[in-house]
């Protein structure tokens, strides 16, 4: 199989704020790798597919800010204690969104 990849995957271990901007729930996400185009997470419940979400993540050298990125779900697996979600951010503002949290 072809990987159709444009960015490279970073493993990452932060964990952040999940919001699904149509039920107005919030969830806890812990991020497995992240890269320019989205993030893969790990949650305890399943997340509906190609609605919009919310990724709100503690900034670093920002004070207390959050730094918020527009997203959807695109994919997810049962992890038998949780689920795998893969998340593609907004690409308007990904790139450097996305640079911000390694800052």
């Amino acid at each position: 199989m072809r990987e159709r990849r444009i960015f490279e995957r970073v493993p990452c271990q932060k964990v952040f704020s999940l919001y699904d901007v149509t039920t107005k729930r919030e969830y806890k996400a812990s991020c497995q790798d992240i890269s320019g185009g989205g993030v893969k997470v790990a949650v305890k419940f399943p997340l509906r597919l190609m609605c919009p979400l919310e990724l709100h993540f503690p900034s670093k050298g920002r004070g207390k800010q959050i730094l918020k990125l527009q997203s959807r779900a695109v994919w997810q697996r049962d992890a038998g204690d949780g689920w795998m979600v893969g998340i593609e951010f907004n690409p308007s503002r990904r790139l450097l969104d996305v640079r911000m949290l390694f800052a």
